[in-house]
């Protein structure tokens, strides 16, 4: 049971710990997800790039002649748009082929995409499920101390509810909105709903891995939908525990709501027979 001031301080600041870890690994998984998603962009059969390289390809191109409009020579022309073709081709190869890890300074084959990323998403799904298993223990550990005590309850739930960030408990300012609740699950589902993507681009472009290797690129499907399942795994369990967090939340802002009840219907009944 809390007793003072400086143990509820205490257990809001493990609870909030607890939330500003689940904060941190939520925000590595979008960044990831997000460098995945540029990888795959760039490494489509339509991309941008590969469409100015198409568009240069032409002798009389017209984008070469937007893009050099002061030259009127043909042949100085063809001079530029030679050394301008190079250029993009050697942009275009040393982009598409392979993807650059910030950070670590490494690169990989872009038909790995799938199979580094699912093992990348692993891992953190994984610190992910760890940070709101401790950030769900936490508050329950938290709120049965104060359980007891209408007064420190109300205010302790008031305090904690003001730290969230990715959670939204209902307060007296606003009630739960459906919206807020689903919008920050929705990062968690990034890396499942990536990965799907990648793969799925990747059974469809099978004949031109098959071009390269065909054992490779078959070895490289079984390894990717395995690390699919396992995401898909961890996804569902990520969201059940936010959203049993979630019920937490809403079960204590009910005893809120009748802690109050029970703390002023005396004073209520006694400013009715007109008692101050």
């Amino acid at each position: 049971m809390i007793d003072s001031e400086r143990d509820i301080q205490d257990y809001l600041d493990a609870a909030s710990d607890a939330s500003k870890r689940t904060r941190t690994v939520i925000i590595v998984i979008v960044a990831a997800s997000v460098l995945m998603l540029a990888g795959f962009l760039n490494s489509l059969q339509h991309n941008w790039m590969l469409q100015r390289v198409r568009a240069l390809a032409s002798p009389n191109s017209a984008y070469m002649r937007q893009k050099l409009p002061e030259i009127t020579d043909e042949n100085e022309l063809k001079k530029h748009q030679e050394v301008f073709y190079a250029a993009i081709v050697k942009s275009y190869v040393e982009n598409t082929y392979t993807i650059r890890v910030p950070f670590f300074g490494i690169t990989f084959d872009v038909n790995d995409l799938g199979l580094l990323g699912g093992i990348a998403f692993i891992i953190l799904l994984v610190l992910f499920r760890f940070s709101l298993a401790r950030e769900l223990d936490n508050l329950i550990v938290s709120f049965e101390e104060v359980q007891d005590q209408p007064k420190m309850f109300v205010t302790f739930y008031n305090l904690l509810a003001m730290r969230q960030v990715l959670t939204t408990p209902p307060t007296h300012a606003k009630e739960t909105v459906r919206f807020l609740m689903i919008v920050p699950k929705m990062l968690s589902i990034l890396p499942f709903t990536i990965l799907t993507v990648v793969i799925a681009h990747d059974f469809l472009t099978y004949d031109v891995g098959a071009s390269i290797n065909a054992w490779h690129t078959v070895l490289i499907y079984i390894i990717s939908s395995a690390l699919w399942a396992f995401v898909l795994i961890l996804t569902v369990s990520c969201l059940m525990l936010w959203f049993k967090m979630d019920g937490i939340w809403h079960k204590k802002w009910q005893d809120v709501q009748y802690s109050k009840t029970i703390r002023f219907a005396p004073r209520d009944a006694a400013q009715a027979d007109g008692v101050v």
